[in-house]
């Protein structure tokens, strides 16, 4: 658009160009999963904008300036912190929003093997640890492989690291404001996590398959899978958490900025969560079948009576 203005000699004019800028807001639930209801409100002084979140995302177009975001989800807040906008700008705010279902499918999943093998065959002891090794299989994958928490007054912080999917979720809490953030930490991390949900993923495959075949192989398989897995998740939250903290296990007191801005000496414990004890539990009752399996001779007895009446 062209606009001319005729100016006669020595005068002045002042041009005024607002400038908007973009700024796109990505929403998530503690555990980082996407969430694609609620409302992203935005503003500052008396001026104030809301839009519905879609697919997780929301986009403003705004001049540049210090605002308050908060994230409304059936009537109550789930995040709110002040955002400096001085250009275009994407923005990954956590919310303190829990999925309900997600503590419940290893009890579903356990309910649902349970009943599966009562109906499909006769129960024995095999059955059981394996049923009881899955859900706790499943279970760490959908709870916190490491957890810290931090409180002072009315200050907190509570940070969790999952294996599926493979995040680091870290939520500040003040009097007035609560967001949350997805640490940024090296890809290499991230892969490690990965790759000890695939792990966790054949481990739960080859179980399932060795509930019918009970080979002494497989479960020695079973368990050295395990094994590793539970080997390298040390290691990455070794070399992760401990160069930051000093140790993956510990307590002390750690300075913390809070989303006001505030420097705060938190009184803190970390280590770690009920995801690594989970598997470490699936790695006992493996073992304990294979002890099993392995002195029963690994062959169910009806097979073995079978071969015998055939001798006969």
């Amino acid at each position: 658009m062209e606009r001319f203005i005729p100016l006669h000699r020595d005068s002045e004019i002042t041009i005024r160009l607002k400038i908007l800028h973009t700024m796109k807001v990505k929403v998530f639930d503690y555990r980082g999963l996407v969430i694609d209801k609620g409302i992203v409100k935005i503003g500052r002084d008396n001026f104030s904008m809301e839009k519905r979140i879609s697919n997780g995302v929301v986009s403003f177009r705004l001049p540049p300036g210090v605002y308050r975001l908060s994230v409304i989800l059936d009537g109550r807040i789930i995040a709110s912190t002040d955002l400096e906008i001085l250009g275009d700008r994407e923005v990954e705010l956590a919310t303190i929003f829990t999925s309900f279902f997600f503590p419940f499918i290893p009890l579903v999943l356990l309910v649902a093997s349970t009943i599966s093998s009562l109906l499909l065959g006769k129960p024995n002891l095999h059955s059981a640890l394996t049923i009881a090794s899955i859900s706790l299989l499943v279970f760490s994958m959908v709870s916190p492989v490491w957890s810290f928490y931090g409180k002072k007054d009315n200050y907190k912080v509570t940070s969790n690291i999952f294996l599926l999917p493979p995040l680091y979720i870290i939520l500040k809490e003040s009097e007035f404001l609560v967001c949350g953030e997805i640490a940024n930490l090296p890809g290499e991390f991230y892969l490690a996590l990965w790759l000890v949900s695939a792990m966790i993923m054949v481990q739960i495959f080859l179980l399932i398959a060795n509930s019918r075949l009970r080979k002494i192989q497989m479960s020695l398989a079973c368990i050295a899978i395990i094994s590793l897995a539970i080997l390298l998740l040390y290691l990455v939250l070794h070399l992760s958490i401990g160069t930051f903290l000093g140790t993956v296990q510990g307590k002390g007191f750690v300075d913390m900025t809070m989303p006001d801005g505030e420097m705060i000496h938190l009184l803190s414990k970390w280590g770690f969560g009920t995801s690594f004890f989970s598997l470490f539990a699936s790695l006992l009752l493996t073992f304990l079948d294979f002890i099993i399996l392995k002195f029963r001779g690994a062959v169910p007895r009806s097979t073995t009576s079978d071969h015998s009446r055939k001798g006969s």
